[in-house]
């Protein structure tokens, strides 16, 4: 895959070829060929670079050159520092393209050239809150609460009262709590002060009523199976496949301590944006694009080793990722690495591919 921002419009300094670019130096001293790397793997040994990078700054606009390598199918970091155009290379120029291509759409006119081979959709994830109120929950934004209230409705307690999968839900008037409405808590409004939460008296944070926690299923109500986290709810419902199947990505990308009724706007970013990557794979991703701003800020590094096997995940189901990012491991982890630079500003816009050869 490969993207190239066409001329800018901008009027002011002329422009100033970066390395690769015609009539521009080339750092490594050799020819500013086009050629293109060898495929991941075919060589070993150190780090190479790949100049095939260019561009400038023009006036505010942006004008750069990436007839790029073969990025399909891997991981591609854009690193550089503040100001330097990486988001004016990805998320302002391959992003909005490559999804006005898909849709069939007008391309943005500073994109001279667009090869998205064979990529069919675009996915962006950020850390953004997942869910607006406590409704919202690692059980119901995987799947999983659905196959919960079905095992429940199933039972001989709700069968003999013909209660459907609905009379299971805290979302419903037929099983939330009425006082709460399925919520947990209660917001007191104080005059000039911040609302108070405090836990629903009725339901004393349960989220359902009375009739609806008297059912059990394996001698838990449903109540009970909320407050399970992730591991041991796959655990649990290993003898069923579609409840354990829904959960099980989010185990694996080391969200097992998460409780299944946990509100998702309280996760920290993170965490959200790996239950977002979580409910993508369970399918194929073959022929997906992932962009990733900045994955790695406020994780810890052992965090940030766990984000680099969720990326894994991805690129093993197909998936080509492309993140902007400055984390040294997650670098390190990268299959192309574009260095954009040399600083921010009317010194950026100028950048080298590198690809890992080892």
């Amino acid at each position: 895959m490969g993207w190239q921002p066409g001329e800018g419009t901008g009027k002011g300094e002329e422009p100033v070829p970066g390395p690769g670019a015609p009539g521009g130096s080339d750092p490594s001293g050799g020819s500013n060929s086009q050629s293109g790397p060898a495929p991941h793997g075919e060589a070993q040994g150190e780090a190479q670079r790949d100049e095939r990078l260019s561009g400038f700054m023009r006036g505010g606009e942006w004008d750069a050159c990436l007839p790029g390598p073969e990025l399909a199918a891997v991981l591609t970091a854009v690193a550089g520092p503040s100001g330097a155009g990486k988001t004016a290379l990805v998320l302002d120029s391959l992003i909005p393209a490559a999804r006005a291509r898909l849709a069939g759409l007008p391309e943005p006119g500073h994109v001279r050239r667009l090869d998205l081979q064979g990529i069919g959709q675009v996915v962006q994830i950020d850390a953004s809150p997942i869910g607006l109120n406590a409704r919202s929950t690692p059980a119901t934004y995987s799947g999983a609460f659905d196959h919960i209230r079905r095992l429940f409705a199933a039972s001989a307690y709700a069968r003999r009262r013909r209660w459907k999968p609905g009379h299971f839900s805290f979302n419903t008037r037929e099983g939330q709590c009425p006082t709460c409405r399925g919520l947990g808590h209660l917001d007191l409004d104080v005059q000039y002060l911040p609302d108070i939460t405090v836990q629903c008296p009725t339901c004393q944070g349960a989220r359902f009523n009375d009739a609806v926690l008297a059912v059990r299923v394996d001698g838990m109500t449903i109540a009970d199976v909320l407050g399970l986290n992730v591991r041991d709810a796959v655990e649990r419902f290993a003898s069923a496949p579609p409840v354990a199947a829904a959960l099980r990505p989010v185990n694996e990308v080391g969200l097992g301590y998460l409780k299944l009724g946990e509100p998702t706007p309280s996760l920290s970013g993170g965490e959200s944006q790996r239950l977002k990557i979580a409910s993508r794979l369970r399918s194929s991703q073959r022929g997906a694009l992932y962009v990733f701003d900045e994955p790695t800020t406020g994780l810890h590094p052992l965090d940030v080793a766990t984000l680099v096997g969720v990326f894994d995940q991805l690129l093993d189901a197909g998936a080509t990722i492309i993140v902007i990012d400055h984390d040294l491991d997650l670098l390190a982890a990268a299959d192309y690495l574009i260095d954009m630079g040399p600083g921010g500003g009317p010194e950026g816009g100028r950048g080298d591919v590198v690809q890992d050869r080892q």
